[in-house]
């Protein structure tokens, strides 16, 4: 489903940080000084996690409300969930009949209609990457777009299923 999330990831950090403080505390002493440099290190990123998650949120949901104006996302939302539409949880991807859905943290749709070409690649804007693939995605228009981007040692079965998926709705619509 296409929604936005905001991450609770921070509230770990903060629960951490606390209980090094707490630790700190009753271990006394000795240990004091490196439960507080714990505890600090884990507010500090708990808070910027905090801050980062909740710009996203307010981003994507920014887009949602745009690209629902016309119904879209709720168009797709309902093709997810009546399987219509493939969704590729892993990858943040869907694809309905007509367009490809990237659910990132900047998200955006593609018409099958412009695109031009699509595989698996392991270069990304001219440089080869060694940590990461990506299904790359050439449009009609001469623009590059990288979608579903997992990393190398633990690449899913979905990858292979989505690259083959997007080809059938290109054969499909007259592509290739």
């Amino acid at each position: 489903m296409i929604t936005a999330k905001k991450s609770k990831a921070w509230i770990v950090l903060i629960v951490l940080g606390v209980f090094f403080l707490l630790l700190g505390i009753l271990v006394g002493d000795e240990a004091l000084g490196v439960m507080m440099v714990l505890a600090i290190v884990c507010l500090v990123i708990g808070l910027i996690v905090m801050a980062v998650s909740s710009k996203n949120y307010k981003k994507k949901s920014a887009w949602i409300a745009e690209a629902n104006a016309d119904g879209t996302i709720d168009r797709i939302n309902n093709s997810i969930s009546n399987g219509s539409a493939t969704y590729f949880k892993s990858l943040k991807l869907a694809l309905t009949s007509t367009e490809l859905v990237e659910n990132s943290n900047t998200p955006f749709i593609i018409k099958y209609e412009d695109i031009a070409n699509v595989y698996r690649s392991n270069i990304r804007e001219g440089k080869y990457d060694y940590t990461y693939q990506y299904i790359r995605i050439d449009l009609k228009n001469g623009q590059t777009v990288y979608v579903a981007t997992v990393t190398r040692a633990r690449v899913p079965a979905e990858f292979g299923n989505a690259i083959g998926t997007i080809k059938s709705h290109l054969n499909a619509e007259g592509g290739f």
